[in-house]
C-alpha cells in the first residue's frame, strides 16, 4: 500500500514536470513531447509496476515494450535476465540493486525512491 502511494504521487510529479501519464493497473505509458527545429519530437516509456512476489517472466505487467520494471519484492535471476536481454531497466526495492545500464525514466524513478530513503546499488547481472 505504500509503494502504491508512492508510485501515485511520482505519477502527479511526472505530470506536473509536463509529461503526459496514463494508468493501465500495473503499467504506466509517459510521454513527452519536444520541440526542436525539426518540428515536435515525441519520446514514450513505459513503466511497469510489481506489488508481490514475482514467480517467473508472466508476472512482469503487459504492455508495451517496458522501459521500467520496478518491484516490491526480490526479482529472481532468470527475470532480471530477460529484462536484462529486453535493455528494460529493473528497480529491486527489496536487494536494493538495479543495473549497470540506464535509461531516462528509470534514473527519474530511482532518484524520486530516494525521498524516501531507498538507494540502489549498481549490480551485473
Amino acid at each position: 500500500d505504500i509503494l502504491k502511494n508512492i508510485v501515485n504521487e511520482m505519477i502527479e510529479y511526472f505530470s506536473g514536470s509536463g509529461l503526459d501519464c496514463a494508468n493501465y493497473e500495473n503499467h504506466f505509458e509517459i510521454s513527452q513531447v519536444k520541440k526542436s527545429l525539426f518540428g515536435m519530437k515525441k519520446k514514450r516509456w513505459s513503466l511497469g509496476i510489481s506489488y508481490q512476489d514475482i514467480s517467473g517472466v508472466e508476472s512482469i505487467p503487459e504492455g508495451e515494450k517496458l522501459s521500467v520494471f520496478v518491484s516490491l519484492t526480490a526479482i529472481p535471476k532468470d527475470v532480471r535476465k530477460n529484462l536484462n536481454a529486453m535493455r528494460v531497466m529493473w528497480l529491486d526495492i527489496e536487494k536494493k540493486e538495479r543495473p549497470l545500464f540506464w535509461n531516462e525514466l528509470g534514473d527519474e524513478v530511482a532518484h524520486f525512491l530516494r525521498r524516501y530513503g531507498v538507494r540502489f546499488y549498481r549490480v551485473e547481472e
